[in-house]
């Protein structure tokens, strides 16, 4: 790339796989730099790297302190680093880089084979992953979770009148918020890696008895799930327009 937008980053050699396969849904156009050095770079992809860290698939001290290569950006646009995400199926010994992709990625043309790195291979990980497993399916509540989910409302329900805020005390408000987005993408990346799992073990459970419905029959009547709420309002909102 000849031309670079002033807040593109430089590829990782380590980790030099990139996609916009589940990117280009998420940021379709180009980061604004506000938006990708203080929400992405100074917060969100810290949060992201100690998620990382927590699953016990990448080790402490493994990603960047700064600009964690857990995605880059290109030409002002966000792509998702492939080679990091694979860890989670090249050294969790319950998994394959191609279950990975597949349930990551689906069949999305984009995404180009495993090439192997000399530093994946890292068995001193295992325990930390087998036990990160053992924490998910054996997880009855889970009070961080909870936390984060009241401070979000909290934060929203006290949001000022941004109208009549002075630029010093925006510029006060949005540092006080930064630290939710750090710890709100750890919780992020800890329920989205761990969401596959029970999907996962039981389609292999009804491939197994040759009935490829399982998981659906078993994970559709599931309710409390947050981000399902605006399906619901939308529904509402649509009976009202038909009647």
């Amino acid at each position: 790339m000849i031309e670079k937008w002033f807040c593109d980053w430089a590829p990782s050699e380590r980790w030099p796989h990139y996609t916009r396969a589940n990117a280009g849904e998420v940021l379709a156009t180009p980061a604004t730099p506000l938006g990708q050095t203080y929400s992405w770079e100074n917060a969100m992809l810290q949060g992201w790297r100690d998620g990382y860290v927590r699953t016990g698939n990448i080790a402490e001290g493994e990603m960047a302190q700064v600009r964690p290569e857990a995605v880059g950006f290109f030409g002002g646009y966000f792509y998702i680093n492939l080679s990091n995400v694979r860890m989670q199926g090249v050294r969790n010994p319950a998994l394959t880089v191609e279950q990975l992709d597949m349930a990551f990625f689906g069949d999305h043309p984009d995404v180009p084979p495993y090439e192997p790195h000399p530093d994946d291979d890292r068995p001193d990980l295992v325990d930390d992953i087998n036990a990160h497993t053992g924490w998910i399916m054996t997880l009855n509540e889970w009070p961080e979770l909870d936390q984060g989910r009241e401070e979000t409302i909290a934060l929203r329900a006290n949001r000022p009148d941004i109208s009549s805020t002075s630029s010093s005390e925006l510029l006060a408000r949005i540092r006080e918020i930064q630290p939710l987005h750090h710890s709100g993408f750890t919780l992020h990346c800890l329920t989205s890696s761990g969401s596959g799992l029970a999907p996962g073990l039981l389609f292999a459970v009804g491939e197994a008895i040759g009935d490829p419905t399982i998981p659906m029959k078993v994970l559709a009547g599931l309710g409390s799930v947050d981000s399902a709420e605006p399906s619901f309002v939308l529904w509402d909102i649509s009976r009202k327009v038909r009647n």
